[in-house]
């Protein structure tokens, strides 16, 4: 900051001002004013939410209950197993199982084992197997169909 001296020349009287006060005070004011307004409005600040992990057989007993429970970007832990159950993977999140070799999911001759109809999915570490083949249809271990 930087000071000046001003004399008034109809009163002979010397004015002692420092620059930058003045806009120092403006920006505090505005400031105080936007946060003012924010907090009428009830505009609130969001905090960002943490994705949580769930693992099927600890926290569910199937893969699509735990896939039902899971929100966006919740990570879904598949312990090693033999799951017989065909999935519907509707949200964007990860689906990892333990161990590609051992983490097996079998459509008991469902046309498709795994259906995904959401951007953003991650699905890692299984092996499918026996879906069905009805005649004149083609044999789908995964679908993917976004919307």
């Amino acid at each position: 900051m930087s000071r000046n001296l001003y004399k008034n020349a109809f009163t002979a009287e010397t004015t002692l001002v420092t620059v930058g006060d003045d806009i120092m005070k403006r920006t505090a004011c505005a400031l105080t004013m936007i946060l003012l307004f924010l907090a009428i409005e009830g505009i609130q600040f969001v905090k960002p939410v943490m994705a949580k992990t769930m693992t099927v057989l600890d926290d569910y007993p199937t893969i699509q209950s735990a896939i039902d429970a899971a929100d966006e970007g919740d990570r879904v832990f598949v312990k090693s197993g033999y799951y017989t159950e065909t999935l519907v993977i509707n949200k964007s999140i990860s689906l990892v199982g333990e161990d590609r070799e051992h983490t097996v999911i079998d459509a008991q001759r469902n046309l498709t084992v795994v259906q995904i109809t959401e951007s953003g999915v991650t699905f890692t570490n299984f092996t499918l197997g026996n879906s069905y083949k009805p005649e004149g249809y083609g044999r789908y271990a995964i679908v993917i169909g976004i919307n």
